[in-house]
């Protein structure tokens, strides 16, 4: 959905200049005040089903986990989160610099291609963490109809 605000994006001016840099120049669009409320919106909820979603999976971790190994695994899943986040930037960043200015694509087809790129990798990552999430509950499901 950014980039394809981003992409129909013609009129308005949130501002003249950046750092003395005119927008007026040819290769400069500047941003409507309606797409920038809506990038806006876009991040506030990225940030609340976020927050929603690690507290989801902290619940379904603890309940797969027997209570005497809780500890063990919370503390490989801090230290799995924390590599994430120190790794993360420095990919996300190499991706952005090679989509946009790498020559292989324009900058907004590369940046509309990593954008979508993300967003199945994202996805794959949700439905497997689902599909390995339902065979530990069917699991013990099984395991409780037996008792």
């Amino acid at each position: 959905m950014v980039p394809l605000v981003l992409w129909v994006n013609d009129k308005g001016a949130v501002a003249d200049s950046i750092e003395g840099v005119s927008l007026s120049q040819p290769g400069y669009r500047s941003l409507t005040w309606a797409a920038l409320f809506y990038l806006a919106a876009l991040v506030a909820i990225y940030r609340l089903m976020f927050s929603v979603s690690v507290a989801s999976l902290m619940l379904a971790m603890n309940r797969t986990v027997i209570p005497s190994h809780r500890a063990t695994m919370n503390g490989v899943a801090t230290l799995l989160v924390s590599l994430a986040r120190s790794v993360g930037p420095g990919i996300a960043g190499f991706l952005v610099a090679f989509s946009l200015s790498a020559g292989v694509f324009q900058p907004l087809v590369g940046a509309t291609c990593l954008f979508l790129f993300l967003a199945m990798a994202d996805l794959a990552a949700g439905l497997s963490a689902i599909v390995f999430l339902r065979e530990e509950i069917d699991q013990e499901r099984d395991s409780t109809i037996q008792k």
